[in-house]
């Protein structure tokens, strides 16, 4: 599971509180990145990350307000989030943002998980708690979306208040096949973003938070190729997984989104296309279906690599001798992030 990336905004309003402290906790991952400066924690032993790995990160003394800016950048996923009438902070290191911000990796499972079933998505929950922290989740807070490669898409909103949460009981179904071609439009993008955006609004985010997290993650909600189902997160799944400490009473809201990117049918015949040449075709060609899995093309080859019988065939060979060619091997050691690089 990736985590991508929660911030976090002051609001200190009338009070006479000018600074506090901050911590978060990672149950099942590590905290890998942040800004401004934190003290980080994390297991002596960093690799293999399981749902025992606990990372931390604490701030302390946090001055809020000022005139204080943040660093630099022309990235447009660390601008979006400044777009938000909240204090500016600044560490005791001297760095200064508008937020509070980190991200990171883990070894747990969504709340949810998808199944195909013929042309419809059914969403479970993993587990019985799972189920007892979706029944949970409000109408109109999850939606199945379908990008293509030409920029029009089609979407569905799943409106009922989902079901009493039992375990493998489907609590949400999408129809993935339209009837209608004319589904698939470039108007669609906008209607979806109207209809996050009051979700988010009507979770506890105010408008121009809520609209910050939308144009922060514009590129990979929304405009890159792919089907993928977004869900408002329960708020008890996040308190549970990610707890915070703050030095100062106060009301706190946490929205997060969640995204399940769904391997398709489309990459299915991909598979079949190669797996169908058995070595015959030539690099190029191999590699023109390759990039057709998009970013997806690591994991489904590495999952398809384990079945003997395809290990044998000679696209395989070409695409993990590629791999092992160019992998490079990171260890996500908890660090500041420089938004200058």
């Amino acid at each position: 599971m990736r985590l991508e990336t929660p911030v976090v905004y002051f609001h200190p309003g009338n009070s006479k509180i000018d600074s506090v402290n901050f911590a978060v906790a990672f149950k099942g991952g590590l905290l890998s990145q942040f800004y401004p400066n934190a003290t980080a924690a994390a297991p002596a032993t960093l690799m293999p990350i399981s749902d025992k790995t606990v990372g931390s990160l604490t701030w302390t003394n946090i001055k809020l307000g000022g005139e204080a800016h943040g660093p630099k950048t022309d990235s447009h996923v660390w601008l979006a989030p400044r777009n938000v009438d909240a204090a500016n902070v600044t560490a005791s290191s001297g760095e200064s943002e508008r937020y509070l911000f980190y991200r990171g990796v883990g070894h747990l499972d969504s709340p949810l998980r998808v199944v195909r079933s013929g042309d419809r998505l059914n969403v479970q929950p993993q587990t019985k708690a799972d189920g007892a922290l979706l029944s949970q989740m409000p109408g109109s807070s999850m939606w199945y979306f379908d990008m293509r490669d030409d920029g029009r898409c089609a979407y569905t909103t799943f409106k009922d208040g989902l079901m009493d949460g039992t375990f493998s009981a489907t609590v949400a179904s999408f129809n993935t096949k339209w009837e209608d071609e004319h589904a698939y439009d470039r108007g669609n993008l906008q209607k979806l973003r109207t209809e996050m955006h009051a979700a988010l609004a009507r979770a506890g985010l105010f408008d121009d938070e809520a609209e910050a997290m939308l144009n922060t993650w514009e590129a990979s909600y929304f405009k890159s190729p792919g089907a993928r189902v977004f869900f408002i997160v329960p708020r008890s799944w996040t308190d549970e997984h990610l707890p915070i400490k703050l030095s100062v009473d106060a009301d706190m809201q946490r929205v997060m989104v969640g995204r399940v990117d769904l391997i398709t049918p489309a990459h299915r015949e991909i598979l079949a296309q190669l797996a169908a040449t058995n070595g015959d075709l030539g690099k190029k060609e191999i590699f023109g279906l390759y990039h057709k899995l998009g970013r997806f093309a690591g994991p489904i080859v590495r999952d398809e690599a384990n079945n003997t019988h395809r290990r044998r065939c000679r696209y395989w060979r070409l695409w993990l001798n590629n791999a092992a060619e160019n992998a490079l091997l990171v260890t996500p050691r908890p660090r500041p992030y420089d938004s200058s690089k």
